[in-house]
């Protein structure tokens, strides 16, 4: 006795000018490599094939400036190689494909691949203040600023400040960037700090050189005097004896400022420590400070 295996490839429905068109058992699959990104983001889609195609047509969800969809296709020579898509609006969308196939037939019924979600892309721009020796971002939608700072090599070192603006009293390569829901965007500027005359600004007063950080409320913190009275912020750094910089604040306070803690908020070791101190259309200050446990 003969056991026959099951052969169902394809069930013709219509002959329309001598083409079939087919509903496939096995209709290829189309993954994405993401469901949910930023605007201006390439999302990736790959093609699994169950049958020999001849083409994939996909319609990606969203439209061109005319109110046309947009759609792409993937042939037979480019089914092992990813197609990319960008979505330049922030929505919802719904991608689906049309499939034709090696040996004649068509499966044209819409078939659903994946939905995505596109989250808005903050805008940014960047400009350079001289007179006031201050970078500015300017963002109609973001949520929050971050600053770095870039030495010749490349590297980042991210500064103390999430404001929109930024006080810088070094020549250099700065980077800013604007978030919002997870989506972040960044611009780059190379500035040059004018010095000002300072022989009319008034000078910074460091109150104590001592610290005893045991919370008793005397000196716990390095405190600066008159420092709310301010007009710019004021930027310090601490530096040990090496030379090894331990701490750095671009917008101090005197209420929540150096208390013997290092950059990541740990206990720093009894000694003496180096500060430089700088704020704009005022004379700068070095000093030490002693640490005291």
């Amino acid at each position: 006795m003969k056991i026959l295996k099951p052969f169902i490839t394809a069930i013709a429905l219509t002959t329309f000018l001598g083409q079939q068109t087919i509903a496939q058992t096995n209709k290829p699959e189309l993954t994405v490599d993401k469901t949910v990104m930023c605007s201006s983001e390439t999302v990736s889609f790959t093609l699994i094939e169950h049958h020999p195609i001849l083409y994939v047509k996909v319609f990606f969800g969203d439209k061109d400036k005319n109110g046309n969809e947009i759609f792409s296709y993937i042939t037979e020579n480019t089914s092992s190689t990813p197609l990319e898509h960008i979505y330049l609006q922030a929505g919802e969308y719904t991608v689906t494909f049309q499939s034709w196939y090696k040996d004649g037939t068509s499966d044209e019924s819409t078939t659903e691949a994946a939905k995505i979600t596109i989250k808005e892309m903050p805008d940014l721009t960047l400009s350079d203040d001289q007179k006031a020796s201050k970078l500015i971002a300017e963002s109609s939608n973001a949520d929050a600023f971050s600053w770095y700072s870039i030495d010749r090599k490349g590297n980042t070192t991210q500064l103390q400040n999430t404001s929109s603006t930024l006080n810088y009293m070094e020549s250099g390569e700065y980077m800013v960037t604007a978030s919002k829901n997870g989506c972040e965007i960044s611009q780059t500027k190379v500035v040059t700090y004018q010095k000002n005359m300072l022989a009319d600004f008034s000078q910074i007063i460091v109150v104590n050189n001592v610290l005893t950080p045991n919370n008793d409320g005397i000196n716990d913190v390095l405190e600066i005097e008159d420092l709310g009275e301010y007009d710019e912020p004021c930027i310090i750094k601490v530096f040990s004896k090496t030379g090894k910089l331990v701490y750095e604040n671009n917008n101090y306070t005197n209420t929540d400022g150096f208390q013997g803690k290092d950059k990541d908020g740990n206990d720093l070791y009894a000694g003496t420590y180096y500060y430089v101190i700088k704020s704009i259309g005022r004379k700068g200050v070095t000093g030490f400070v002693d640490i005291i446990r």
